[in-house]
């Protein structure tokens, strides 16, 4: 989905401007990602009856649920963090505008580990 509306923001004036308008906020898509991968964990564990037999384990449930938590965040956050910035330094590096990414340069790894740092303390 990001690279097509990558691909409908390189067009620009040969579409619709609701198009671009709305490819412009496809970034906005990648905080939805996270919530989805826990739901599907959740579902696909109810399916299959693992979680009843999960809890029948020595393992106290706190432990288990606290390194399903770890797993889901870190998943999250390089889906939800990570994604749509290589993403948008992808489009800048086919010439196409970024909002989310202004003033960096392409692929600078110590201006997005820096991004990524601040956007992890300050949520």
């Amino acid at each position: 989905m990001h690279l097509a509306a990558i691909g409908v923001r390189k067009a620009g004036d040969a579409l619709p401007s609701i198009w671009v308008d709305a490819a412009k906020l496809i970034w906005a898509f990648w905080f939805v990602v996270p919530f989805m991968l826990g739901a599907t964990a959740v579902a696909s564990e109810r399916q299959f009856g693992t979680s009843d037999s999960q809890l029948c384990l020595p393992e106290p449930r706190r432990a288990q649920f606290v390194v399903k938590l770890l797993f889901v965040l870190v998943v999250g956050l390089a889906f939800g963090g990570v994604m749509p910035l290589l993403m948008e330094q992808f489009a800048r590096a086919v010439a196409v505008q970024s909002d989310l990414i202004e003033g960096s340069t392409l692929l600078d790894p110590g201006t997005t580990l820096r991004r990524l740092w601040v956007y992890g303390r300050y949520p």
